[in-house]
Formats: C-alpha cells, sequence, structure tokens
C-alpha cells in the first residue's frame, strides 16, 4: 500500500468526494490489503471478506461527499468496515439461529407425521 502523507489523503479524499473515479481506485488500491486483512480476522470466510469489502466501498462511493470532512480518513474507512462485518455477522447469526429452528421443527413435524 502506498503510504500517504495527511495532506495527500486529505486531498485524495478530496478528488473522490467530487467524484474522481480515478481517486477512488487509487483509495481502494491503497486500502483494500488491510481492510481485507482486517474483515477475515472475524469472518474468517475469504468469500464474505470479498463481499464485505464491496459493501464497503459501495458505502464510501455512495457516502464520498461525507468523506472529505472526515478528521481521521483511516478511522473513517475502518469503521465502515467494521458496522459492515458486523452487519454480516449478525446476519449470519440469524440465519444460523433460522436454520436450527426449521431443523428442529422439521424434526417435530416427521416424529408426529407417521404416514412421512
Amino acid at each position: 500500500m502506498k503510504q500517504f502523507s495527511p495532506y495527500e489523503e486529505k486531498l485524495l479524499l478530496k478528488e473522490v468526494s467530487d467524484g474522481s473515479e480515478k481517486a477512488f481506485r487509487t483509495l481502494y488500491d491503497a486500502y483494500f490489503n488491510r481492510l481485507s486483512a482486517y474483515i477475515f480476522k472475524f469472518c474468517k470466510s475469504p468469500a464474505a471478506t470479498e463481499e464485505i469489502i464491496q459493501e464497503v466501498f459501495l458505502k464510501i462511493w455512495l457516502s464520498r461527499t461525507a468523506l472529505a470532512e472526515a478528521d481521521i480518513p483511516e478511522a473513517y474507512i475502518f469503521s465502515i468496515a467494521r458496522n459492515k462485518t458486523i452487519d454480516h455477522l449478525r446476519r449470519l447469526a440469524k440465519d444460523t439461529s433460522l436454520i436450527r429452528d426449521l431443523t428442529a421443527r422439521l424434526q417435530t413435524t416427521q416424529v408426529g407425521c407417521r404416514s412421512c
């Protein structure tokens, strides 16, 4: 990752907030590996990590006007990554709980059903 001085990073973020796709790509390249490692620590899945990374950068692009106002850009970006990772883990927990409940219901139904 290319290290930016605080001044260079602020300029880059200003360009992103103005809609520069080239600056956005530079930002993506600068943060991709670090964000991937950070997210993977929690979800332990390459596919989930990739999905969350896409959500993070989509959020950054869609709310790019707020990016230029971030006092600490790195903290802002990692905060988005943390929130998206938590959202993913919550969905996963909910899905796991739902599957467990449905499995229990199916087993109960099959036990009570003599013609099944």
